[in-house]
């Protein structure tokens, strides 16, 4: 009866020891646990941030002031297809196509007098201001027989996924028409057309007067 007894007891001492467990070990799998989620909860923060870095790298609009500084460029390469690449279509500026095209036609060396004034003009291309969809740019020009300079801020609108040179920029127009005209001493071809614009014996369209 006594090694009954004493066999149960060493069976409850080998249950018991097979199943307790120390203070050490639950204390080392709480603050192993809690590592593992303290670095679950960092990498999700570092990939949130990156996807977020990349989300604004993939949808952020390059700086209008690019855009003027390739229109000018295009200007003065006589690349006629990456101008109008740059500009908005409207209607101010299809009407200016259309003269321009006409004077080069009826008077061919105002062609290259046009080129002239735009490899010879100083452009100086300040900071973009951006408000939404619409940008400005200010821009001063000088030309050798022109006093000073002439400044105006030139309008970019965000359209086709890129910054385009605005259809409506009559500052910009002025301070153009200005440059040209302190050219007007030094050319017989633009002093001409001055000449049949006052006499009437050439129109501008009414949507370039009023631009």
């Amino acid at each position: 009866m006594a090694d009954v007894v004493g066999s149960n007891r060493e069976t409850e001492q080998d249950v018991s020891g097979s199943t307790a467990v120390s203070p050490e070990l639950n204390s080392g799998r709480a603050r192993g646990a809690r590592l593992a989620v303290g670095f679950v909860c960092l990498l999700l923060v570092a990939l949130a941030a990156s996807a977020i870095a990349l989300y604004r790298h993939l949808n952020a609009r390059p700086d209008p002031r690019e855009t003027v500084i390739q229109f000018i460029s295009a200007l003065r390469a006589g690349n006629g297809a990456a101008v109008k690449r740059l500009e908005e279509h409207g209607p101010h500026i299809a009407a200016s196509e259309q003269i321009v095209q006409r004077l080069f036609q009826q008077y061919p060396t105002l062609k290259d007098l046009a080129r002239d004034i735009v490899n010879k003009v100083s452009v100086d291309v300040g900071k973009s201001v951006v408000d939404g969809d619409s940008a400005t740019v200010p821009v001063t020009m000088s030309i050798p027989g022109l006093r000073g300079s002439e400044s105006a801020d030139v309008n970019l609108s965000w359209t086709e996924g890129r910054w385009k040179i605005s259809d409506k920029n009559r500052e910009l127009a002025v301070a153009v028409q200005t440059i040209v005209m302190s050219q007007i001493g030094k050319s017989p071809v633009l002093k001409r057309v001055i000449e049949d614009l006052v006499s009437g014996r050439l129109k501008l369209p009414d949507s370039i007067q009023a631009q």
